[in-house]
């Protein structure tokens, strides 16, 4: 009788056992799409920034009187590898400059915009020159 209860509890030990491993098992492949998604989302807000900094310096470096009054907007596609995946972003990039209430001042206003799936991001990164 006593090996017939040894056993069982064996037997129960084990199939508790597996039931962690498999739970575990199910977690750990939960997490990685969620984490494909957070590096590609790190990687285009990354892009996007330093885009968005690029067209600022080289508006503001231009100097006031090269800084006309408007709009201006353009598609800069760009394709990388993210986890050994090929992925191509389009970043639609609109550099705003409009007058500053302060005379001689204008602001610059760049934003890039981009869309990972359903979801619309944004980077706005705004600056000033003057004719000093």
């Amino acid at each position: 009788m006593r090996r017939l209860q040894w056993g069982v509890s064996l037997l129960l030990e084990v199939v508790f056992g597996l039931g962690l491993f498999a739970i575990s098992v199910l977690l750990l492949f939960g997490i990685f799409p969620n984490s494909h998604r957070a590096t590609t989302q790190a990687k285009n807000t990354s892009l996007a920034t330093n885009l968005a900094r690029e067209l600022l310096e080289a508006e503001i470096s231009s100097g006031y009187d090269n800084a006309p009054l408007g709009v201006s907007t353009n598609v800069v596609p760009v394709a990388s590898i993210v986890n050994g995946t090929p992925v191509s972003v389009s970043f639609n990039t609109t550099v705003a400059v409009t007058a500053h209430a302060q005379p001689e001042v204008r602001v610059v206003t760049v934003t890039v915009a981009w869309s990972e799936g359903p979801i619309n991001r944004q980077v706005r990164l705004v600056g000033y020159v003057g004719d000093f």
